[in-house]
């Protein structure tokens, strides 16, 4: 299958968002340096994969998602590290749907790991009747978020940003998730999740 067939594919059996909500506003010069040198840092070096930035309404959380997201795609750390996916959880788009995070995760990734994309249209060539965004939470993480289809692995760490996961889902949902998150990066070496939420019970 050729790569613009196989993202046809891929697009049709995941239903993924393909253009996820978008924020802009990032940090001011000058400010939360310490904190986004750290993350840089971690996302170059780091053998810890997950990175929860914590904090109440209110508290630039997402600036600072931005701001990584803008920093990771520049020419200083494209040799370093590659940005999959920036996923802004919005209360009242598309980006709150349940159902719609993982199969939009698994596209992008997709993307930047081509076994990964033959291994996940393996699974729907298996089974036809499969349509991601049309199955429970935990099925969508066993069956797509699984470290068995990550053969291939990149020689640079990818990175996928959640920001606002507390405006996606139940705490439930939010756990299931961080719980399917940490168990597939166990398994998979280079992949690196940042997520900034309000405390959540998790």
């Amino acid at each position: 299958m050729s790569g613009e067939s196989a993202d046809a594919f891929l697009r049709e059996k995941l239903n993924p968002i393909l253009k996820p909500a978008r924020k802009l506003d990032t940090c001011m010069d000058g400010t939360r340096q310490n904190l986004l040198r750290d993350v840089c840092d971690w996302a170059i070096d780091s053998q810890n994969t997950f990175a929860w930035i914590c904090g109440i309404a209110g508290t630039g959380k997402s600036a600072v998602a931005v701001t990584l997201a803008e920093t990771f795609r520049s020419i200083d750390m494209q040799d370093e590290v590659t940005l999959g996916l920036t996923f802004h959880c919005v209360k009242g788009q598309e980006t709150s749907n349940l159902s719609l995070l993982v199969p939009t995760i698994c596209y992008q990734l997709a993307k930047v790991y081509p076994g990964y994309q033959k291994a996940l249209i393996n699974v729907f060539n298996k089974d036809q009747s499969l349509i991601g965004s049309g199955l429970p939470l935990h099925e969508q993480i066993k069956l797509f978020l699984n470290g068995s289809l990550f053969q291939e692995l990149p020689n640079k760490k990818i990175i996928i940003i959640i920001d606002g996961l507390d405006e996606w889902g139940t705490e439930s949902d939010q756990t299931v998730l961080i719980e399917g998150i940490t168990h597939l990066i166990d398994q998979v070496q280079g992949l690196g999740f940042i997520v900034t939420s309000c405390p959540l019970n998790v």
